[in-house]
């Protein structure tokens, strides 16, 4: 039987690594790249639409510029979004600064200016929860001043080390990112190769990673009931219709992504109510 759950802005003063404890009374609305159903992915429009809507966390990508700015940026291939052909790791942070993200068709919205890390720090400190995801294709595990080290040296200018979760696809980025900042939350994302043919939960328990990230179509009952019982929260991407989120949150997952914050509001106050 589902038990209730409150959907409410957590606050910035909660230190994280207790909100994700399975035990912990709580569920996590998270906004994947924003409210990025209805406004353009991973800009500032998109983040403040998502606060709008109710969103606890903003689900954010971040890929290094060429002179090492941790930038808000989902591709490395700028095409999609920009309609430029250029890697936005060759590219200098003063030239992305100029680089805008495309109109998005009937959103009401115009062209958006690509973020850095810095920005949306500065931003969202005391409003909304993070989780900032490294790209494993921007992640160079051999370089001390990598786009984690740089990360980690944002969330400590901003003293939001209790508010901000790192995750990645990279066994290695969460390793590192454990023992530079054992305060800060990390989230494995799981993936079977890149975790060495290891299930999710004894993958995510190898990384000591505090969350574990999953796809909506690979998340079952079981598999969210073994890991609580390690201690072990699931968040599960990119959810977007109603049905599926409801039986998620009645299987016991921390939280969802999910592209439409506004949607996933709506359903857990219907089952709150």
């Amino acid at each position: 039987m589902w038990t209730h759950r409150r959907f409410s802005l957590i606050s910035d003063c909660v230190v994280l690594k207790q909100i994700l404890k399975p035990s912990h009374h709580s569920f996590l609305a998270v906004a994947h790249r924003g409210a990025s159903a209805e406004a353009p992915e991973n800009t500032m429009a998109a983040f403040e639409l998502a606060l709008k809507q109710g969103a606890d966390m903003i689900e954010i990508d971040i890929l290094p510029s060429s002179d090492g700015v941790p930038i808000v940026i989902h591709d490395t291939r700028t095409k999609r979004l920009t309609g430029i052909k250029a890697d936005i790791r060759n590219l200098h942070s003063e030239e992305i600064a100029r680089m805008h993200i495309q109109l998005m068709k009937n959103s009401g919205y115009g062209s958006e200016p690509i973020p850095t890390l810095n920005e949306l720090l500065a931003w969202s400190k005391g409003k909304v929860l993070l989780n900032i995801e490294i790209k494993p294709e921007g992640f160079n595990q051999d370089d001390p001043a990598n786009i984690l080290s740089r990360t980690l040296s944002l969330i400590d200018r901003y003293a939001m080390q209790h508010s901000v979760l790192i995750s990645s696809f990279s066994t290695e980025c969460i390793r590192q990112c454990r023992k530079k900042a054992p305060a800060v939350a990390t989230g494995l994302l799981y993936d079977k190769r890149a975790s060495a043919g290891l299930r999710p939960i004894e993958a995510c328990l190898r990384t000591g990673a505090v969350s574990l990230h999953t796809k909506k179509r690979r998340t079952t009952k079981k598999m969210i009931s073994k890991a609580a019982d390690r201690d072990i929260p699931v968040m599960v991407y990119t959810v977007n219709r109603r049905r599926r989120m409801k039986k998620l949150i009645q299987h016991g997952v921390k939280g969802i992504f999910t592209d439409k914050p506004s949607l996933l509001r709506e359903v857990v106050l219907t089952m709150n109510s």
